[in-house]
Formats: structure tokens, C-alpha cells, sequence
């Protein structure tokens, strides 16, 4: 006798991403021998189904910085929701929420839709470049499927 079954995982989990920053409050781009800004980077790799896939920085000209933060469900299961937990730049808070929200501190994936931006900003205060941490986390609902066969001999 052969039969299928499905074995059917639900969790909430959680996701810390860190990575090193150049912080220049120079808009102008002059190298001040201190770092230089990476403008974009990209991540692959990190062992979690919610991924931070790619980060892009932008220094405006009233000393804001801005980190705009994708996320993706790089599982082969789905996300169900997300939730933005504590983040900060180097020791202290920054403010931060997923676009297309007023303000919200958690998205719903939907379908095909397995990936949110998250926009953090922060003042600037000094006047030379300097590498510092960006942490932000993460909790995430995640749902998983298996269809298996089982195969019973007399």
C-alpha cells in the first residue's frame, strides 16, 4: 500500500542582520580619509528564509541618512507576516518602517508578494566619515509544506 502525506511546519523565528557602514555626513563625496560610502550593497547567504537582500544608502544634503532595506523570502516556504523589532546605528535608535505604510512597524506578505523595503533614517552629527554597525531585527511568521510517500509492505 503506497499512500501521501504532507507534514506541515508553522513558526515564528527571528532575524538579526548587522553588517559594517561608512556614515559621511559630507554629501559632496570628499574623501576625508576617514571611509567611503558603499552606496549599494548586496547579501546572500545568511541561513534564515527572511533575508536582507540588498541595502542602499543615501547621505541628503540636511545631513539625513538614509538606509532603504530589502527584505525577501529567499525559503521555499511563505512568509506570512513581518515585524520590524529594535534597529540601530551604531549605539543609538533610528527610525525606521516598511514603505507604503503610514508609519507601520509590521507587513503582511500576500502571494506571489514575498519581499518588502524597509526605510530607516537618521540625523547626522559631525563633520568627517566614520564606519559604524547597522542592527536591525526581525520577526517573521513562516509556513512551510512537504508532500511525502509512504509505502507500507506486508
Amino acid at each position: 500500500y503506497t499512500a501521501n502525506f504532507f507534514l506541515m511546519a508553522k513558526y515564528r523565528s527571528k532575524v538579526e542582520f548587522v553588517d559594517t557602514v561608512c556614515i559621511s555626513p559630507n554629501f559632496y563625496d570628499v574623501y576625508d580619509s576617514g571611509c567611503k560610502v558603499e552606496g549599494k550593497k548586496s547579501y546572500s547567504g545568511q541561513g534564515a528564509p527572511l533575508a536582507v537582500k540588498e541595502i542602499e544608502e543615501i547621505i541628503s544634503p540636511n545631513a539625513d541618512v538614509e538606509f532603504r532595506i530589502m527584505l525577501k523570502n529567499v525559503g521555499s516556504g511563505k512568509i506570512n507576516s513581518v515585524t520590524l523589532g529594535q534597529a540601530r546605528l551604531g549605539s543609538e535608535d533610528i527610525s525606521c518602517q516598511f514603505t507604503g505604510d503610514q508609519g507601520e512597524k509590521s507587513v503582511k506578505f500576500s502571494g506571489e508578494k514575498q519581499e518588502a523595503v524597509i526605510i530607516c533614517k537618521h540625523l547626522l552629527k559631525g563633520q568627517n566619515s566614520y564606519s559604524t554597525t547597522l542592527s536591525i531585527d526581525f520577526l517573521y511568521d513562516y509556513e512551510t509544506k512537504q508532500q511525502h510517500k509512504l509505502r507500507l509492505i506486508k
